[in-house]
């Protein structure tokens, strides 16, 4: 064979080096894909579960703040001030026979609590796929009843994204005192 023909041969890539170049460059370019893509997925989650987290401490700190002005509470159609929940016992059926679900509502720039088209079931809507839902509970009925002095507060806020559903919730003791 002559010099010529023999340098034809060897120059160039055969068709096996290339393909096994394109596959390795495939997995390659796969992998940096999904790797950006569940980075992306993680900063997303996480913004908004820091997202979630200020609204339901959001919640309490205004909760807190209608507590020490003794603001307005409207349940069972009812308005009066939030030292009247001292006074109920939440766990008896004529009230919530159980937690007692609340939302916060703004009245003429004045934040007060009402159960008004309150359940178990309702969200209060917060956009971005956010939700909140207040919730308050007696602690025990023991001697003296704790209801008197004490209620469990507890703020829940969900929202769900491409990886299912996803809750953020803060619990508190309020104390009358």
């Amino acid at each position: 064979m002559s010099a010529t023909k023999m340098m034809r041969k060897q120059l160039g890539q055969s068709l096996v080096e290339v393909l096994i170049a394109l596959v390795v460059v495939t997995i390659l370019s796969s992998a940096l894909i999904v790797a950006i893509i569940t980075g992306l997925k993680n900063s997303q989650f996480a913004q908004k579960q820091t997202q979630a987290t200020k609204y339901a401490q959001d919640a309490m700190d205004r909760i807190r703040t209608i507590r020490d002005r003794d603001g307005n509470v409207t349940f069972k159609g009812t308005t009066a001030t939030f030292s009247a929940l001292w006074n109920m016992n939440m766990s008896y059926p004529t009230n919530c026979n159980g937690p007692c679900y609340f939302k916060l509502v703004d009245t003429g720039g004045e934040i007060s609590l009402t159960d008004s088209g309150v359940s178990s079931s309702y969200w209060e809507s917060l956009g971005e796929s956010l939700s909140r839902q207040i919730i308050f509970e007696d602690i025990s009925t023991g001697t003296p009843p704790l209801y008197q002095s004490e209620k469990d507060l507890t703020v829940r806020v969900k929202w769900t994204d491409t990886s299912g559903d996803h809750e953020s919730y803060l619990q508190t003791t309020l104390t009358k005192y």
